[in-house]
């Protein structure tokens, strides 16, 4: 099976046409989806777990989220090929990392912009959006060429 690049070499977000050709748009799909299964753990878990308190479920829904996310993300959007523990290793860093700006802008956003919650949320959720799909095409998921022991290309 041909594994083709997330998009042409040396862009980040899409130059073709359709879908197949679109990484950019597989993420926000992708990501979307992921978001609604989170959303759906979410009113489960806290629904079964109201103890726990609704950011304690909503971390958990999201790392429960976490692995489908890589799982699309490494075959479907980013069509990569690479080592796969490498490649769950950057991931974690990026999701969790992806968790705590999209806290911490939140919390920012709200105090700077004293603009609703929902508003807020929608431009937090967009800035990290944008910011793990360049991160993941540059790093997580980027199509690397075999080194040698000195870390020299082939």
């Amino acid at each position: 099976m041909k594994r083709r690049p997330p998009s042409v070499p040396g862009t980040v977000f899409p130059t073709g046409s359709g879908l197949k050709n679109h990484a950019f748009t597989r993420y926000l799909f992708s990501g979307g989806f992921c978001n609604a299964v989170a959303f759906l753990l979410f009113g489960v878990l806290y629904h079964r777990l109201p103890a726990l308190g609704a950011v304690t479920v909503f971390l958990l829904a999201a790392l429960l989220t976490m692995p489908l996310s890589f799982v699309l993300n490494r075959l479907w959007v980013f069509a990569s090929g690479g080592r796969l523990l490498p490649q769950i290793c950057r991931f974690v860093v990026v999701y969790v990392s992806a968790m705590a700006l999209g806290a911490t802008s939140l919390g920012i956003l709200l105090k700077v912009l004293s603009a609703p919650v929902i508003l807020t949320q929608a431009v937090s959720t967009v800035l990290v959006a944008l910011i793990t799909f360049v991160t993941h095409s540059l790093w997580t998921f980027a199509h690397r060429s075999p080194r040698d022991s000195r870390g020299h290309d082939r």
